[in-house]
């Protein structure tokens, strides 16, 4: 039977064939079919050849984009758009140069080449692996038959930095979208940090909360609130388009395999927010931190060594080199040392903080976004949640065809639950912590790891029963806002403040709730009590607000 699910608005196309052709290179074959407005649907026979069909509509849409992206992970923007260049988006511009060591220092290190070795779930499983074998296929085919002179985008049309790739190009790429809200919110602040008496520390960079500015709102619809329907979902993300951030809209097929339509960040070969036949998905940027800061007590006279258990230990310094400049980052046993004064996280003779990002080694994201899309039910959902714990940075708003309607920050999120917090923290943890969320822990012990959650993926991480999530059978939503609110008429609380506040604190959240309560009531106008594909459409463009 046809599945009563529907995601809105605009996410259901009636899927009739403008352009078919088909993909091939005599390891990997794929059908891509466009419908209006030039979707592809991409349809293989194992997910090898998914890859390389998916790469190869990709490269024919976004080529300049996954191009720059490829530089960027490489560490070579300065040397094709100029050190002194930046970028960036609404979270705060980024400058070539400071990019390129950043990128230098984890291309020296070898992170990335270690992680994806390591075995499922924290190494990438046999799926995702051959997606990214038949990714790379895709996208070197469509050059070498295209050629870079020919490319119809003229921003890069012949340039230099449109290139083959390797899987490791990519694997490059599922590691920087890891740090969207750790260590590449913090890209700068390392850059900039140097012991006293060296450079002063630069601008503070980008903002650490990135969800005021992105403005994602999403609802899940549950069967006692749907209308005609078992569930609906409305999924209204703002990422900006004009950055690497863009969506890209798709839909894969592997026949008895997968079968998912929606959405994917580039370069990404899943659909990380849309709907298969059982499940409808979408995600809001969370306001949990996904990284702690360790206090280094300083030994007298030496600014770059540091106290641990009683001895003093010396920093290591990882120098890097792009083109001819060249950047010394200093490491501890915590992670790199971080300047960042709007945080009062600053570099003085007697102390210095270093970094400890949970997302550094979280190569689960890949895992976790395939295994979601081919999810059954709200219940499959979690519990792929609980076992790979792989989800960096946002909520999830996830409805079935069961009626059942979810919200869950069930993501990376640091260990710091109160006890340890008062056991390893600092003179400023508390005010920290109550203002920003961020926890500052005691870097001279090395007892003041982070704590194992016996039931966690990873060490260091909160546990799945630790971390926000309720089903509901009316609806579910959050607008980048505290998980505290997850409906109108129930609170989610107790949790650790790493997570967030438990408070509303966007105008945004509380009109999503008094639009929801309005159309269960069937007082706004838009009809009888429930919501309905249209009436759900309506909403969204209502163009509403408590502002004035």
């Amino acid at each position: 039977m046809r599945s009563s699910i529907a995601a809105a608005p605009l996410a259901v196309l009636l899927v009739t064939a403008s352009a078919s052709a088909a993909a091939t290179d005599g390891r990997y074959t794929a059908e891509i079919r466009r419908t209006e407005g030039g979707m592809p649907h991409i349809k293989a026979r194992d997910f090898g050849s998914l890859g390389f069909g998916y790469a190869y509509a990709y490269a024919e849409d976004q080529a300049c984009r996954f191009a720059d992206i490829v530089a960027t992970v490489n560490a070579q923007r300065s040397r094709y758009f100029g050190p002194d260049a930046s970028f960036g988006d609404l979270g705060g511009q980024t400058s070539n140069r400071a990019s390129d060591f950043f990128y230098q220092r984890i291309k020296d290190s070898r992170v990335v080449e270690r992680l994806r070795q390591r075995r499922y779930p924290h190494g990438p499983g046999k799926d995702v692996r051959a997606m990214v074998r038949g990714f790379a296929a895709g996208w070197n085919a469509y050059l070498r038959r295209t050629g870079r002179d020919n490319l119809p985008d003229p921003r890069c049309r012949g340039a230099a930095w449109v290139r083959p790739i390797r899987p490791i190009d990519l694997y490059r790429r599922f590691h920087q979208l890891a740090l969207r809200a750790s260590g590449g919110a913090l890209l700068e602040a390392m850059v900039n940090a140097a012991p006293p008496g060296g450079a002063s520390p630069a601008a503070a960079g980008k903002a650490l909360d990135d969800g005021g500015a992105m403005g994602s709102n999403g609802y899940a619809i549950g069967a006692r609130g749907a209308r005609d329907a078992k569930a609906l979902l409305l999924s209204n993300t703002h990422f900006p388009s004009g950055t690497d951030a863009r969506w890209y809209e798709l839909h894969l097929k592997i026949p008895g395999k997968l079968n998912a339509i929606g959405a994917a960040l580039q370069g990404v070969p899943v659909v990380n927010l849309g709907f298969n036949r059982h499940v409808a998905w979408t995600h809001t940027v969370s306001t949990a931190r996904r990284f702690a800061a360790y206090e280094l007590k300083l030994a007298p006279g030496d600014p770059t060594s540091y106290v641990l258990d009683g001895a003093i230990v010396p920093m290591r310094r990882r120098t890097v080199r792009v083109g001819a400049g060249s950047h010394t980052f200093y490491e501890t046993r915590w992670g790199p040392v971080v300047v960042r004064p709007d945080a009062t996280l600053n570099w003085t003779s007697e102390t210095a903080y270093a970094l400890a990002d949970l997302n550094a080694d979280n190569f689960r994201l890949t895992n976790q976004w395939a295994a979601w899309n081919r999810s059954d039910s709200v219940g499959d959902w979690r519990r792929k949640a609980a076992r790979i714990q792989g989800n960096p940075w946002v909520n999830s708003i996830v409805a079935d065809d069961r009626g059942n309607a979810y919200y869950g920050d069930d993501g990376v999120v640091p260990n710091l639950e109160p006890p340890f917090l008062e056991r390893c923290g600092v003179a400023k943890t508390p005010g920290l912590m109550s203002a920003a969320g961020i926890g500052v822990l005691d870097g001279s012990r090395k007892s003041c790891g982070l704590p194992r959650d016996p039931e966690a993926a990873a060490r260091g991480i909160l546990g799945p029963r630790s971390l926000p999530q309720t089903v509901r059978r009316d609806y579910t939503f959050n607008s980048n806002d505290s998980f505290w609110l997850p409906n109108a008429d129930q609170r989610l609380t107790g949790f650790p403040r790493v997570l967030g506040e438990e408070k509303v604190n966007l105008l945004r959240t509380r009109l999503a709730a008094v639009m929801a309560e309005q159309r269960l009531a069937g007082t706004d106008g838009l009809g009888a009590p429930g919501f309905t594909l249209g009436n759900l459409r309506a909403l969204f463009f209502s163009n509403r607000n408590l502002a004035g």
